[in-house]
């Protein structure tokens, strides 16, 4: 059984937290790794690849996304040449075609590949056809799925919940599996809907991370502990210029500084961000991979 849900491993807590999820309910763990996460020098995460592995397991099913999204062919090819052996799968996502094809012929059959169009393929290409061209590049085996935004958007700390139900019902006469991105914050009906339309799995991250921030910085209000400092760090390292406007500035940029909290803060905060994740972890459960039909 293949994972409904795949979350961003911001940090080895958040990690944990999944981990102990998966083992709990035996839900599938999915995990997808952006190139700044998880890599060979350690990533923001402290992860390599090889790393992250032997953490979770041989189960877990763990994938490179956005690859080609802001590398590139020479950096892509390294970054796959590092994940082959740890991760599932790769998100193929230049915006070259012929780079595909170059980046395809080198590594068929060594990985599988999760295709899907980006926001900016979007914009410039009918993404129907582009999936149909990238396809020619591989042989079925070799494909994981397709993952491609589903008309949902993110803006800052919600969803604006446009489904685009012709463009998921052309993706499925494809035959493969469909993961849904940009399905954070989505409300239960958008969740029902995904799934009643198809949709296999969903990724879900920045909003993991915002509410792993959220948890940090209440508990240190409510027991009197000091963040300023990191909340300091968090606004100078304007990681979150791309999530939004100052004014959710520590929530949107948490998530790039787990790992430079205050020396046993994690610890001490461990239980209280633990239940607000495992309420959204529950939430995304009950409705999506519960309403998904048999």
């Amino acid at each position: 059984m293949r994972p409904s849900l795949y979350f961003s491993p911001y940090s080895k807590h958040t990690v944990d937290i999944l981990v102990d999820w998966h083992k709990a309910t035996c839900q599938p763990l999915g995990l997808i790794c952006s190139t700044g996460q998880v890599n060979v020098d350690g990533g923001y995460t402290g992860f390599t690849q090889e790393s992250l592995r032997e953490y979770v397991g041989p189960d877990a099913y763990i994938g490179r996304d956005h690859l080609g999204k802001s590398e590139d062919l020479a950096k892509a090819t390294k970054m796959l040449n590092d994940d082959i052996g740890h991760f599932n799968y790769a998100h193929i996502q230049l915006e070259d075609l012929r780079d595909v094809g170059a980046i395809m012929s080198q590594f068929n059959g060594c990985i599988r590949w999760e295709i899907g169009p980006g926001e900016c393929e979007m914009k410039h290409w009918d993404p129907f056809d582009y999936c149909e061209a990238v396809l020619s590049e591989c042989k079925p085996a070799d494909v994981f799925g397709f993952a491609f935004p589903t008309g949902c958007k993110i803006d800052e700390t919600h969803n604006l919940e446009r489904i685009n139900a012709s463009l998921i019902e052309e993706f499925k006469g494809l035959g493969y599996p469909l993961k849904g991105h940009n399905s954070d914050y989505c409300s239960e009906a958008t969740l029902h809907r995904l799934a009643e339309f198809g949709i296999d799995s969903l990724n879900v991250a920045p909003q993991l991370g915002v509410i792993m921030t959220r948890a940090y910085c209440d508990y240190a209000r409510v027991f009197g502990y000091d963040l300023s400092e990191w909340e300091d760090i968090v606004m100078r390292g304007g990681e979150w210029q791309r999530w939004g406007r100052e004014r959710y500035a520590v929530e949107l940029g948490g998530q790039y500084h787990f790992n430079e909290l205050p020396d046993g803060y994690t610890e001490r905060a461990n239980v209280f961000v633990s239940m607000s994740v495992n309420a959204m972890l529950c939430y995304y459960h009950r409705n999506f991979t519960e309403r998904k039909p048999l």
